[in-house]
């Protein structure tokens, strides 16, 4: 699997298919709105899954079924490769492959997200949120306080009067004080929210600290152990790991 990609998929279902067909690869496909901003190709498959071709984006249409990035191989893969130098897979192995008729794909039926920015991985979060709801609900927080999708670890420490949701994930050991508003927020291990504060649209890093009465939002970042002071506006900071914020960040920008 790539490991930019959040997906609900069956792999048991995969592999069985992979099996059946008894070719010397599977990958899983998946359609798209605009297929020219996952990779450089799109893929051309028989009703069957029997892979044709690739086609490059540009020179023609050839519909929006793109490569998911998960992949079943039989061992034989590695007769394929040419040890010797790198090789990719998505421009030399596949499509060598498909030539030879040895490569069939699989549609994605769940959700599937390409991860590559932090906006994409609060947009990524909020899908597999949305999956919770339906597939598997009761993963899902019925805490006092809590608006739409939330996943909360056993672990963490909830205030009073505090206002959690839509579309937020809090990890192992986070502690949220008094009155805190949450949304669109991931929260990762071991960080801490202080009385009043508001988090939107942000990510908040590992055993980092956001201040009593301090505002985070903007699709801000903050690293693992950043520490904002109290009274802070935060708006579209990347903050590296390490760092204490006392001034205002009114504008997006990366602090080192």
């Amino acid at each position: 699997m790539n490991c930019d990609v959040a997906c609900d998929v069956d792999l048991r279902k995969l592999l069985d298919f992979h099996a059946s067909h008894g070719k010397v690869g599977t990958i899983m496909v998946t359609t798209v709105d605009e297929p020219a901003k996952y990779g450089k190709s799109v893929v051309v498959a028989h009703e069957t899954g029997l892979i044709n071709k690739f086609v490059e984006h540009g020179k023609v249409f050839a519909g929006n079924l793109i490569n998911c990035g998960i992949y079943v191989f039989s061992p034989s893969i590695f007769d394929r490769i040419d040890g010797t130098k790198p090789s990719s897979m998505e421009k030399e192995v596949l499509p060598g492959l498909a030539a030879q008729q040895q490569l069939y794909c699989m549609r994605l039926d769940g959700y599937w997200m390409n991860i590559k920015k932090p906006p994409d991985f609060l947009m990524g979060n909020s899908l597999y949120l949305e999956y919770l709801s339906t597939a598997r609900p009761t993963m899902l927080s019925t805490s006092q306080g809590v608006r739409g999708n939330v996943v909360m670890d056993e672990t963490v420490q909830l205030g009073d009067d505090c206002v959690i949701g839509p579309n937020v994930a809090i990890g192992k050991g986070c502690v949220i004080e008094d009155g805190v508003r949450l949304a669109r927020c991931i929260l990762l291990e071991g960080a801490r929210v202080c009385a009043h504060a508001v988090v939107l649209d942000s990510i908040v890093g590992w055993h980092a600290t956001v201040g009593e009465w301090t505002r985070v939002e903007g699709i801000s970042v903050l690293g693992e152990d950043v520490h904002i002071d109290c009274e802070i506006f935060v708006n579209g900071a990347l903050v590296l790991p390490h760092k204490r914020i006392i001034v205002q960040v009114s504008d997006p920008q990366i602090i080192m």
